[in-house]
């Protein structure tokens, strides 16, 4: 049996949220100046390399100086040799600027014009080549069609192939006393070229060298020269006379194709060949000389020729029976040995 009595009252204090606080508060603050109390790591500071400075090359710019009517553009003094990556890359020249240069100065130092180095400037009216200046590269000034005056320097010796081709406006040109070769087409298109000068240095001329220079009238080749190559002067439709020098062997294809303006022709003793098409379509030729020399003719040498041409050659002529055969109208005079 459970005795009746008072019940007994137990009461439970909750904590306070005050306290607790206080506590954290305490905890938390005692974490703080703990970690303040901790001495910092001292990391080695990192001091950056000193390393020797590169001096920067300075880069060769070309000198502009517009003027009226076109620019003019001054070359480094520094450059030994003129390419086209010079010209187009290092130096920096645009479409729009190539078509506006009108003049180009050339430094003493450049000893050579590579090739293709100023094809296509078609507002450039002059040049001046410097005198340390020995080879002029292929294609170096072509399709320059403003071009009308170059001064090439004694220093240089060697022309090569197309150097000038489609210059339609150049009119005289002096090679001077030294130039040992001419290459190929080199004046080809110069349909404004009338006066040349080839001096007694050169010793071989290309393929069509004056091919197409349609207002060239007269021109004379030196001694020096043994060939007169395939094409050399065809359509130069103005040429009007033309002495073929003593050294001279053999005259090429086509040589004097369509030379509708030439009206005689000598050619000397000592000529041996006379190529294919030699003398075609020279509508104006009234005679011709033909020396026992020559020992063969090639086909259609003096097909469409002037229907009164007259042919003199040597009764004891090597190739007599072959002109009867082939021009029989054109053999007026047969001389006596």
């Amino acid at each position: 049996m459970v005795k009746k009595g008072k019940l007994l009252k137990f009461s439970y204090k909750k904590k306070s949220s005050r306290n607790s606080g206080k506590k954290s508060s305490k905890k938390s603050s005692r974490k703080s100046s703990r970690k303040s109390a901790k001495r910092p790591i001292k990391r080695p500071i990192k001091r950056p390399i000193k390393r020797p400075i590169k001096k920067r090359k300075s880069k060769k710019n070309i000198t502009k100086r517009k003027q009226r009517g076109g620019m003019v553009l001054i070359l480094p003094k520094d450059l030994s040799k003129l390419t086209k990556d010079n010209i187009d890359k290092f130096l920096k020249i645009n479409n729009k600027e190539r078509d506006e240069v009108k003049e180009i100065i050339i430094p003493d130092g450049v000893t050579s014009i590579d090739n293709e180095a100023f094809s296509g400037f078609i507002s450039l009216t002059s040049v001046t080549i410097p005198d340390n200046v020995t080879s002029i590269g292929r294609g170096a000034f072509s399709g320059c069609t403003s071009l009308e005056t170059v001064k090439i320097p004694g220093s240089v010796t060697i022309i090569a192939d197309m150097a000038f081709s489609d210059c339609s406006s150049l009119t005289t040109i002096d090679i001077p006393d030294g130039v040992t070769s001419i290459g190929d087409m080199v004046f080809t298109d110069c349909t404004s070229l009338n006066s040349v000068t080839i001096p007694d240095s050169v010793t071989s001329m290309g393929v069509g060298v004056f091919l197409k220079c349609s207002s060239l009238v007269s021109i004379e080749i030196p001694n020096s020269v043994t060939h007169i190559e395939d094409g050399t002067f065809k359509y130069c439709s103005s040429l009007e006379s033309f002495i073929i020098p003593n050294s001279v062997n053999s005259i090429g294809k086509t040589a004097f194709y369509a030379c509708s303006s030439l009206t005689t022709i000598d050619i000397p003793n000592g000529v041996k060949i006379i190529g294919s098409g030699a003398f075609m379509f020279c509508t104006s030729l009234e005679t011709v000389t033909i020396p026992d020399s020559i020992t063969r003719l090639g086909e259609n040498a003096f097909y469409g020729c002037n229907k009164t041409m007259v042919i003199h050659l040597l009764k004891n002529s090597n190739i007599l029976s072959v002109i009867k055969k082939k021009y029989p109208k054109f053999i007026r005079k047969v001389n006596d040995t």
